[in-house]
């Protein structure tokens, strides 16, 4: 066979696949968006510029509907010193389990204030100085969606890496919008080593 001709061949087999298993070309895509996201169930993804961990679950109560939960990575919060308060940013807040409001892809979520002492430069006796510094944590949102649950109570003095912060129900196509800008475990954790540290990490 000629190289031209066998290319013909193979895309002629491939064709009559295509044909058999699927009529049309959404069936194959259908098929294809599924096993995908089913792969991304319950597995941590992660933000490198935001130092936000993201995670999706098949809602429960909605059909064809998922819950995202949100957290802060360990090196976010290491920009966090101690917490002053967390208060959310959106809508109306109830504790009751109810909606909380809706919330779009980029949106503020919530915001964690702080305070905490910083290291000045030693002067020529070796003398060194402290400061007393404030600032804001501002948690946005990485899917559109609805905030089913905020996590965590306003005077919490902590936050965990482990933590939820907040729980959002969204559908697919916010999910997958939210994929392209996310890695995996292992470059997230390389991406870390190569970035400079947070104001208050200990090392």
């Amino acid at each position: 066979w000629k190289r031209g001709n066998n290319r013909r061949c193979r895309s002629q087999e491939l064709w009559v696949v295509h044909a058999i298993l699927a009529p049309n070309s959404r069936g194959i895509s259908r098929c294809y968006n599924e096993v995908m996201l089913t792969r991304i169930v319950g597995r941590h993804f992660f933000s490198p510029k935001e130092h936000v961990w993201f995670k999706a679950m098949k809602h429960r109560n909605i059909k064809g509907g998922w819950i995202v939960s949100l957290g802060l990575t360990e090196r976010g919060i290491e920009d966090i010193g101690d917490i002053e308060c967390i208060e959310p940013m959106f809508g109306t807040v109830k504790f009751d389990g109810k909606d909380l409001g809706e919330v779009k892809m980029g949106e503020p979520l919530l915001s964690v204030k702080w305070d905490g002492m910083t290291q000045n430069a030693a002067d020529e006796l070796y003398h060194t100085s402290w400061e007393m510094i404030s600032g804001e944590k501002v948690l946005s949102s990485l899917v559109s969606g609805i905030v089913e649950k905020f996590c965590v109570d306003p005077l919490h003095q902590e936050i965990d890496p482990h933590d939820v912060l907040v729980e959002i129900a969204t559908d697919e196509h916010s999910i997958r919008s939210a994929l392209k800008e996310l890695v995996e475990e292992d470059e997230y954790l390389e991406n870390v080593k190569q970035a400079e540290r947070g104001k208050f990490s200990d090392t």
